[in-house]
């Protein structure tokens, strides 16, 4: 396994990132989730050209976003797709 840290922004470079390191699993907002997934069809690509398997989406509020960005996960791609309450359910605190 190959961990990549990148943080949220520059989402042509995450873009990139993912395409070039062939990224099979994703820990996002769903904010940024879905934004990644609208930069993707402004290249008139999708999240299904991606080669996710696996998404964390979280750390946010639960909401009706989370709700989406799931779903978007869900039906985009065959993913696994988990909606986690807090950043601190997936890392170590501080």
């Amino acid at each position: 396994m190959l961990v990549i840290p990148a943080s949220s922004g520059n989402t042509s470079r995450q873009i990139q990132l993912m395409r070039n390191f062939r990224t099979t699993m994703v820990h996002a907002t769903p904010s940024y989730l879905l934004h990644l997934d609208a930069a993707l069809a402004l290249e008139g690509a999708g999240l299904d050209q991606l080669r996710l398997q696996k998404a964390f989406i979280g750390a946010e509020p639960h909401s009706e976003m989370v709700s989406a960005a799931t779903y978007l996960v869900k039906v985009a791609v065959t993913v696994l797709a988990w909606s986690i309450v807090a950043l601190q359910t997936c890392l170590r605190p501080g």
